[in-house]
Order: C-alpha cells, then sequence, then structure tokens
C-alpha cells in the first residue's frame, strides 16, 4: 500500500513538471514572435504570413511559378537605398578594354614664358593656378639690357638725323635753282632714303632683341627710350575660348633676369592625350578602328565616399598608332584625343579666377575600343545585373513587390550589359533594381528581412 502511495505522488510531481515545462515553452515562443514582429516593423518590411505564423516577424520569399520575391515598404526601399532604372532596346558597341593614362600633349599644353630680355622684375601679376587668357599682363620688368640701350640709342638718334635731314631738303625745295645748285638737292635726297633703309634695319634689330612692335612706335612717336617692358600671356590655343591656367612662377620681385630665363610656366589643357597600350597581336584591332573610324570610350573609375563612381566619355577616336613595339614591355602604344571643356569648379577671389577640370594629367582609366555594332539588343544598366553563385539575376519592382529573374549575359560593357531577351522576359518597360540588389538578394538567401545587410543599407 506505501509504495503504490509512493508511486502515486511520484506521477504528481512529474504531471506538474510537464505542465510548468509546456508553459515556459509557450512563453518563450510568443516573446520570439514579438521580438521578430518588432525587428520587421523597425527596417519597414511588411509580412507576408499570418500573423498566427511563428516566423511572422521574417519575410519569407514568396515562390510564383519558379520567381522568388520580396516585399518591401517604402521605408524598406529606403533603408536599403533601393534605386531604380529600366532596359532599353538599342544598338551596342562590342568593345574591347585596354589600360590608358592621360598625359599632355607634347609641345602643345605646356608653354614656357621665358624673359625676353634683361632686366630687373618690379612686378608680378598673376598667382599660381589663376587662369588668364591670353594678353592679360604677367610681369613688369625694367630694362637693364646694355646691347638693347645702345641699340635704342642709335634708333633715336638715327630719327633724330633723319628728322632735320627732312628739314634741310624742304628748305633746298623752296630756294631758286639758280642759287643752289641741283645736284646739292638730289644729294640731300640720296643720303634720306638711304637713312630710311638704316632705320628700317634698327627696326628690325629691336624686334629680333623681343621689344614689341608698339614699343618702336613709342621710341619714333615720342622720341624717348623703353625703359620697362610688361611680359604679357601669349597666343598658346587657336581656340579663342579656351582658359588658360599659371602651373608655376619661377621668378620673385625685384630679381634679376637674363634673356631666354623661364619666368612662368602656363597649362592648356582644354585639350588632352589619352596613351593606352596594347600588346603586340592585338594591334590588328586597333588598325581596323582606324581604317573604319569606330568610336573608343574612355572609362574613369574613382571612389567617393568608399562607393564606386564611374564616368564614361565616347565619341572619341583613335588617333595615332606607334610603329614600334616597346622592347620591355612589348606592347604598342597609341593615341586618343581628350576634350576636356567641362570644369569641376569656376570662381573668383577679387579679381583673380580660379578653376579646377574634369582630366588631369596622370588619371589612368580604361579604353573601350568597338570592334562591331549589334542591333536590336536588350541593354541592362550595369548595376542592375547581379551575381548569383553561378548565375546572374536582376530584380523587377511591381508595387512592392521585387522579384528576382534569372538572365544571360552575352556582353558586360563599362556601364551597360547586354542580356538575352528570348528567355528572360524582360521587356524595356520593367522597372529595374540598378541600386541596392545586392542587399535584397542577400536578404532572400538569408530568409530574414534584410537582417544581413540592413547596416549597409541604412542611412545613418
Amino acid at each position: 500500500m506505501n509504495r503504490i502511495k509512493r508511486a502515486a505522488k511520484l506521477l504528481g510531481v512529474l504531471a506538474v513538471g510537464a505542465l510548468l515545462g509546456a508553459v515556459a515553452m509557450a512563453a518563450n515562443q510568443e516573446w520570439r514572435v514579438a521580438a521578430a514582429a518588432l525587428v520587421t516593423r523597425s527596417l519597414g518590411t511588411e509580412k507576408t504570413a499570418p500573423p498566427a505564423d511563428p516566423h511572422a516577424g521574417h519575410q519569407h520569399p514568396q515562390t510564383t511559378e519558379g520567381e522568388e520575391r520580396i516585399v518591401l515598404t517604402e521605408q524598406g526601399r529606403w533603408s536599403a537605398g533601393i534605386e531604380v532604372g529600366h532596359a532599353e532596346r538599342k544598338p551596342f558597341e562590342r568593345s574591347v578594354s585596354f589600360p590608358g593614362i592621360v598625359r599632355t600633349r607634347p609641345g602643345r599644353s605646356i608653354v614656357k614664358v621665358p624673359a625676353p630680355l634683361t632686366g630687373i622684375v618690379t612686378r608680378v601679376y598673376r598667382e599660381r593656378g589663376e587662369a588668364v587668357v591670353p594678353g592679360q599682363p604677367l610681369f613688369e620688368i625694367a630694362l637693364t639690357h646694355e646691347e638693347l640701350i645702345r641699340d635704342q640709342a642709335e634708333f633715336l638718334a638715327a630719327l633724330q638725323k633723319a628728322r632735320i635731314l627732312e628739314q634741310e631738303i624742304e628748305r633746298l625745295k623752296t630756294v631758286s635753282e639758280g642759287i643752289i645748285p641741283r645736284k646739292e638737292l638730289l644729294q640731300r635726297e640720296y643720303e634720306y632714303r638711304q637713312l630710311q633703309a638704316e632705320l628700317d634695319t634698327d627696326r628690325q634689330v629691336l624686334r629680333l632683341h623681343r621689344l614689341p612692335v608698339e614699343h618702336v612706335a613709342s621710341i619714333e612717336r615720342n622720341r624717348k627710350l623703353v625703359e620697362s617692358l610688361t611680359i604679357s600671356v601669349p597666343e598658346v590655343s587657336q581656340d579663342e575660348s579656351c582658359v588658360l591656367q599659371i602651373q608655376e612662377i619661377s621668378v620673385e620681385k625685384g630679381q634679376a633676369v637674363t634673356a631666354g630665363e623661364s619666368m612662368c610656366v602656363i597649362t592648356d589643357h582644354c585639350e588632352l592625350l589619352i596613351e593606352g597600350s596594347v600588346f603586340e597581336d592585338e594591334v590588328k584591332v586597333l588598325h581596323e578602328a582606324v581604317q573604319g573610324d569606330r568610336p573608343v570610350a574612355a572609362v574613369f573609375e574613382t571612389e567617393d565616399g568608399g562607393k564606386k563612381q564611374v564616368r564614361s566619355v565616347s565619341g572619341l577616336r583613335v588617333l595615332w598608332v606607334d610603329d614600334r613595339v616597346d622592347q620591355e614591355s612589348r606592347t604598342v602604344r597609341f593615341g586618343v584625343r581628350l576634350p576636356n571643356e567641362g570644369l569641376v569648379y569656376d570662381k573668383t577671389e577679387g579679381q583673380r579666377r580660379f578653376i579646377a577640370r574634369q582630366f588631369k594629367p596622370g588619371q589612368r582609366c580604361k579604353l573601350q575600343v568597338s570592334v562591331e555594332t549589334l542591333n536590336n539588343c536588350l541593354v541592362l544598366p550595369l548595376g542592375a545585373v547581379i551575381e548569383d553563385r553561378v548565375q546572374s539575376c536582376v530584380f523587377v519592382q511591381s508595387g512592392d513587390t521585387f522579384a528576382l529573374k534569372v538572365v544571360k549575359v552575352r556582353y558586360r560593357g563599362p556601364t551597360e550589359v547586354v542580356v538575352e531577351h528570348t528567355a528572360t522576359g524582360i521587356t524595356p518597360h520593367d522597372v529595374l533594381v540598378v541600386k541596392g540588389g545586392g542587399q535584397l538578394l542577400a536578404a532572400i538567401r538569408s530568409g530574414g528581412a534584410l537582417q544581413s545587410t540592413c547596416d549597409c543599407g541604412q542611412q545613418h
């Protein structure tokens, strides 16, 4: 009897323990459901399952006819940094890529301004980096060149002599022929013509001294020697609208300079040159591009705040191809002309102007040389195509739903991708995710509400 009582008491204890365990498990389950729902609401995603589902706080991929889907609210799209675009049906230039580097044009982009005469710098008008145009003053120098001073003095003396001789001829013409012999008048006229020829020679000598024409004319007009000289920005480019820049100033105020000494360096970066390199077995592609006048695109990749930025300049042409192979690198160089008209900024400080151009010598890029034109292609933005294991795919938006579709890539360019349009079902009217697709894919693969990618998609 005692044994029976003890057994009953033990069964009662076990029943109470089981009941308490069941209550604890139920409470824990409810807690997990509530926590998952809180995460879902904080990320702006919508539930795709009934609230009674224990996993209601997570977004489960929906599968319809083999497509995986994810639903996002407006807050969720903002958190993931979603940006959209469209496909296009248009011709596509299939190209090959070669490395390139931006350089100045030899003999054109850099101009050294020398001191035309020996003297002392009395004024510096410009600063380094300042934008200038032809004709603006750069320096003022006091002339100390002995030979120039002597030639100016001889020229001035000849002018005075010519003036006196001219007056003598006019006087002899007024005198009666019987008093002054005709021969004497002819002799004075001959001396005057000879003196004029010497003056022409003196003018050319002064011009060889780099004395401007207006200064020579000033000596004739005012009968005074030139004491100082203003050096101005020379005519560098045939394009009058091109703005030049002071790259370097080599002299200081009060410094003595000799004729031919460099005073400053002016750059003309309105047009630059991209120098590319290609292996000798690929030179045929360049020759065909030159003969067929095929377009070339220059692709520049930069980083802005940790984000990769791609800038493409299209419509360029191969200008020249070297006729020799570099012995060390076994490559052939070629050149592409690069217009550089765009300005990053254009500001004025007082009366001084400063500019910054888009492209600078030393920048590296990729040259995409066209080899053929493909017509009627389905072209997608480069960011729309994401890699999922061994296949490529895109996200197509329909309201709040984003469907994952597999695509087959034919050609991949620097900014665009050509895909097969027979099996994808994508049309130019579809709205495609061009930024943030990687986060959507990670959310689908993890089975959560952007839990693995919410930190990088959300803006802080």
